[in-house]
């Protein structure tokens, strides 16, 4: 490691993180310089060993959210999120995020989304609509802590759905890919479109390909900007097997 190119770093922690292998799996590098040569800013690592602390994460202005979906505070894997909020200092963890409902299995912070003074963390081993169906939690900060304010549930949501793998929000949208959805065919996938009212969140639309068939895996991305979504099918086979 060339050190010279990283800032704000504690190097005892970073000698302690590769003795304990956590350097390889259980840390968010930050690169904030554009210029050809500059190396990570500033690295941030896992509170906890083994959390899978780093496997999805998202930023909005000065906050950041790091999913950890192999958390074990609620139980096995039931996973976790971390807030960050940008100082003059560098980045400070808030506040860590848990599920109200939590369980094991769940891998709460699969993945995670933030738009402003909303995150959206999917759960896609929660086991509510059947197992491993899936969930959808939205925390929203208040000024005083983030709050959760909702979860998200398809409302055909069944065994092995795997709902919250992909997510995206946008302007009080959230958009939830579903890429083990079967109503096409196995796999064929689906994304959820969800809208806030000012009070609720609502289930507005379930989306799929015109041309969708089984194992397309639509839904495995998702993004959303304004009024437009896109879906990822990675299984489509128009150019060629899963082309």
């Amino acid at each position: 490691m060339k050190v010279s190119f990283l800032k704000g770093i504690d190097m005892d922690r970073v000698a302690t993180a590769f003795s304990t292998g956590l350097i390889a799996f259980l840390s968010v590098i930050l690169v904030v310089s554009p210029a050809a040569g500059q190396c990570a800013d500033e690295v941030l690592l896992s509170p906890v060993i083994g959390s899978g602390y780093g496997i999805a994460v998202a930023a909005s202005g000065d906050v950041l959210v790091v999913g950890a979906r192999s958390d074990d505070e609620k139980g096995n894997a039931a996973g976790a999120a971390y807030i960050y909020r940008r100082t003059e200092s560098g980045w400070v963890e808030e506040i860590k995020l848990l599920a109200l409902d939590g369980a094991a299995l769940d891998e709460f912070g699969i993945s995670v989304v933030l738009d402003g003074d909303l995150v959206a963390i999917g759960a896609q081993g929660n086991d509510e609509k059947g197992l491993d169906a899936g969930a959808v939690y939205l925390f929203r900060d208040n000024g005083v802590n983030w709050v959760q304010e909702a979860k998200l549930l398809a409302s055909n949501g069944r065994s092995g759905d795997w709902f919250g793998s992909s997510l995206a929000v946008s302007d009080n949208v959230v958009v939830v890919g579903v890429s083990a959805r079967d109503e096409l065919g196995p796999d064929s996938g689906a994304a959820y479109v969800f809208v806030y009212d000012g009070a609720n969140w609502n289930e507005e639309a379930i989306l799929h390909a015109s041309d969708g068939e089984g194992r397309d895996n639509f839904g495995v991305s998702v993004a959303l900007d304004g009024d437009v979504a896109f879906i990822g099918a990675s299984g489509d086979d128009d150019l060629g097997q899963d082309a």
